[in-house]
């Protein structure tokens, strides 16, 4: 096995110290270097299996590492300090790790094990060194001291398109809700359309075509949680709020026909259902929002469940 190091750099170190020891030119000569250089040369050939390079600084302290461990180049930074050098900083084939006093702050690279089809990631950590940020796939990821994902922005899929999210919690998060008093929790689910009750004390599930005293659809059916909740009630309660803005999932029935994406939602007869709006000018005052994809029945019978845009007029 020919010596580790012997490459063309070799030869012109060589040739260099031959040049300057300046012999027969009749000015005073310098030390001759050619002795110099040869120990060199000798000590780096024989140095066939070596692993890495280190480097001290003026005070004999490590400061870094170049080589490589097992099978992969690494290039290693520290930091002298009084109790000795801290490394701060090492780059191999997978990325750049970024570390103060031996805990992980920073990770810059390619996921980890993987060694083809590798993802760009960039990972944050806590002061204990625990992963909190991390970005990269599509998307970001804020992480509890658990590694548990609690919030995700990012890329989704829906109905086979990229769609942008926000998830809390594992749930995907559309609308903006508020908290109303409820004047019964019978028949109250994420979804139910809701009307001002009879004694103006609270909401109920509407029960009367185009309603005008509907206020809206409560939160949270379909997986999609609310993005923003405001208030609470007199017990401090705070489930089943209404959506106030954005999408949000609701009960529907063939009560008005088929639906199609694009068509007004009001009220039905059964109750804590919506249909589509046929006569406008009963509609006027009593429309919940806008239907954003369309329901023909299901095999459950006439009551469904859609995707509808908020728009209260």
């Amino acid at each position: 096995m020919p010596p580790r190091f012997r490459s063309p750099i070799v030869a012109p170190l060589m040739v260099c110290a031959i040049a300057t020891s300046g012999a027969g030119n009749g000015l005073a000569q310098p030390q001759p270097l050619e002795p110099v250089v040869r120990q060199i040369v000798q000590k780096i050939e024989g140095l066939e299996n070596l692993e890495f390079v280190r480097f001290k600084n003026q005070a004999g302290q490590q400061v870094a590492d170049l080589g490589f461990f097992g099978l992969e180049g690494r290039l290693t930074l520290g930091a002298p300090g009084p109790k000795g050098t801290s490394f701060e900083a090492q780059l191999d084939y997978s990325g750049l790790d970024v570390n103060f006093r031996g805990r992980r702050v920073a990770f810059v690279g390619k996921t980890r094990g993987v060694k083809e089809d590798g993802v760009g990631i960039l990972s944050l950590a806590r002061r204990n060194g625990r992963e909190s940020i991390l970005l990269g796939d599509g998307g970001a990821r804020f992480k509890s001291n658990d590694g548990r994902t609690l919030v995700f922005v990012g890329i989704g899929s829906q109905a086979n398109r990229e769609v942008g999210v926000v998830q809390v919690n594992g749930k995907n998060i559309a609308d903006l809700s508020e908290v109303f008093e409820l004047a019964t929790r019978d028949g109250v689910v994420p979804g139910t359309v809701m009307s001002i009750a009879e004694n103006g004390g609270g909401i109920s599930p509407a029960t009367v075509a185009y309603d005008d005293k509907v206020v809206g659809v409560i939160s949270g059916a379909g997986g999609l949680a609310s993005g923003m909740q405001l208030g609470a009630r007199e017990d401090d309660s705070n489930d089943l709020p209404i959506a106030m803005a954005g999408q949000v999932y609701v009960r529907v029935t063939l009560e008005g026909g088929t639906l199609r994406a694009g068509d007004l939602l009001v009220s039905s007869t059964r109750s804590g259902t919506a249909m589509r709006a046929v006569d406008r000018n009963r509609a006027l005052g009593a429309v919940i929002g806008k239907a954003l994809e369309p329901f023909e029945g299901s095999p459950a019978g006439e009551e469904g469940l859609i995707r509808m845009l908020v728009m209260n007029r």
